[in-house]
């Protein structure tokens, strides 16, 4: 095992940082793209 550790704590400080981009970008989308169907 080269250091499983190290990896878990780049995934856990790069997770928030994702999850915390996507919904900003749902969010502005909403805000600015109304669903269109048709």
């Amino acid at each position: 095992m080269p250091g499983p550790d190290e990896h878990q704590e780049s995934s856990d400080e790069r997770d928030p940082d994702d999850a915390r981009e996507a919904e900003e970008r749902e969010r502005w989308l909403r805000d600015n793209v109304p669903p269109h169907h048709g």
